[in-house]
């Protein structure tokens, strides 16, 4: 197995040009977007009988395809999401 980088992160660096952060967010809801990144989560929101009331905490969120997917799907739901 590949041992994991130890060097900061790029979109944690203020020096990184803002260009290069949201072609980096871009590509990421990409393959977010190909490899079900989305889907997964709904899925399991979908079948673990998820409360009317519930929080989630997404940590690394990118550019925050992810959690808009899930905030749409709880209002669709009348579920109350923080």
């Amino acid at each position: 197995m590949k041992n994991r980088s130890t060097q900061p992160e790029m979109l944690d660096s203020e020096e990184t040009p803002s260009r290069d952060i949201v072609a980096s967010l871009d590509f990421m809801r990409m393959v977010n977007s190909f490899f079900g990144g989305a889907r997964v989560v709904l899925d399991y929101f979908k079948k673990n009988n998820t409360p009317d009331k519930f929080t989630v905490l997404d940590l690394g969120c990118g550019g925050g395809d992810i959690p808009f997917r899930l905030a749409e799907w709880a209002k669709k739901k009348k579920k109350d999401i923080q």
